[in-house]
């Protein structure tokens, strides 16, 4: 069940890119946020007080050595304070996906995770040799995140 502490957290992160808050959208179960129209990072409310940030970046690239090299070292132990991690699902999708334990509301937490996601899953993007993210349904567009 959604949490309206995240989820009311997830609207004021919303304001602050100056995108448009849908009510309805942000207060269901996840919200979609459609980056550069490339790739889309979903926001979830998975306990009263923890967000769930996740990217689906599509279809894996097994014959790519050297990207598979490059996910396997972030995904690495460090000592930076919001650490995206990097996995597959089942059906062999490249996720990357980031855990926010919020005790208290805090809008800079989530722009520092959210900034932590997104600059990996750019460096991906850029090393990666294969093209393929999914289509998302109810798209919200941001231009930039800086």
């Amino acid at each position: 069940m959604p949490s309206v502490q995240c989820n009311l957290l997830i609207r004021e992160l919303f304001q602050y890119l100056e995108l448009p808050v849908d009510h309805d959208a942000i207060f269901g179960d996840f919200v979609g946020l459609l980056v550069d129209g490339r790739y889309s990072i979903f926001f979830e409310s998975i306990a009263p007080d923890t967000l769930l940030l996740e990217v689906n970046l599509g279809s894996y690239p097994e014959e790519d050595l050297a990207f598979s090299h490059l996910c396997l070292k972030h995904n690495q132990i460090s000592s930076d304070h919001y650490q995206p991690i990097i996995s597959l699902t089942e059906d062999q999708q490249l996720v990357c996906w980031l855990k926010l334990s919020l005790p208290v509301p805090d809008l800079s937490a989530l722009l520092s995770a959210f900034d932590a996601l997104l600059v990996l899953v750019e460096t991906l993007i850029t090393a990666s040799t294969h093209s393929y993210f999914p289509e998302e349904k109810n798209k919200l567009w941001l231009t930039s995140a800086y």
